[in-house]
């Protein structure tokens, strides 16, 4: 037992690796998203533009200066972008406080905006993209990358990950740090959609239960996730298929069936140009995600 006073340190962030860290353009319309569903902690900084974004069925919306965390497994697709500039750092931690940043649109200040710059500056500097063929995404460290510049790199992103989290709890959602962007009325839409997901619900529906014509309903869309009410409604139907299928309690054909789809051919075309894959090709990638994380973990 020493003869003198210790405060211990606790360590909140522990970044134990990185995926990857760098700055992408993107700029699509609604028909082109594809969806992912990765097994690792990640975080899209817009740095420019604004996004609109599907979690796991919750659609987003970001506009500059706005931050949103992944959750690890979650499927997550870009519904629109437009002259979107994003900064993208995925990594592994097991912190306990990771959760607390889910289900955020995060407003990021000036100090908070220099100090991610700079982690993307070094992740340039130190990763490659250029990658083995064996590996279907991330980035390694190049020859030159120093185990100096490697921790720091690390220790810059934890220092990221506590100022953001003591930001947020001194602010309630209702602060300037947490942005919420939505029109209420399309928070009713969304919340409605999903309530009737297994309906076909018809333009007129949707109308008449947000209280508004259908223009003003096509107007909505356009403004708050740049697509038409439909597209809307198929791509929430799409996410839920995408967790049913996770979920391997139904076949596809009961999977089509409980989303109101008219046939388990339509379904499966509408998946796989939501998706890029067909519900089949789904299931054995996230199959074989589960099960490589599973093995990692033991």
């Amino acid at each position: 037992m020493p003869d003198y006073g210790i405060t211990h340190i606790p360590k909140l962030f522990d970044v134990t690796s990185i995926i990857s860290a760098f700055r992408s353009q993107n700029d699509l319309s609604g028909s082109e998203n594809i969806s992912e569903t990765l097994p690792f902690q990640e975080f899209v900084y817009v740095e420019s533009g604004d996004i609109n974004i599907l979690v796991d069925g919750e659609l987003f919306s970001l506009s500059e200066g706005c931050l949103i965390f992944y959750p690890p497994n979650s499927i997550r697709s870009i519904v629109t972008s437009r002259n979107a500039v994003l900064s993208i750092v995925c990594f592994e931690s097991q912190s306990e406080l990771l959760p607390d940043f889910y289900g955020r649109i995060i407003k990021l200040c000036d100090a908070q905006h220099q100090l991610l710059s700079e982690i993307i500056s070094l992740g340039e500097n130190l990763l490659t993209a250029e990658i083995p063929s064996q590996y279907k995404c991330g980035m390694l460290a190049t020859l030159a990358a120093s185990p100096h510049a490697l921790h720091r790199f690390g220790s810059l992103t934890e220092l990221f990950l506590v100022d953001l989290h003591e930001s947020l709890t001194k602010t309630s959602d209702s602060s300037e740090n947490v942005a919420n962007t939505f029109d209420n009325r399309f928070v009713f839409l969304t919340d409605y959609l999903k309530l009737h997901i297994s309906e076909n619900l018809s333009l007129e529906e949707m109308s008449i239960a947000c209280k508004t014509s259908i223009s003003g309903l096509h107007r909505l869309c356009k403004k708050e996730c740049g697509t038409s009410p439909i597209s809307l409604f198929i791509s929430l139907k799409i996410a839920r298929a995408k967790q049913l299928v996770s979920e391997k309690n139904m076949n596809f054909t009961e999977i089509s069936e409980n989303l109101g789809f008219s046939s388990i051919h339509y379904f499966s075309k509408l998946f796989k140009s939501k998706t890029g894959m067909t519900p089949s090709e789904y299931k054995n990638t996230f199959a074989g995600i589960c099960k490589k994380s599973k093995n990692k973990d033991l």
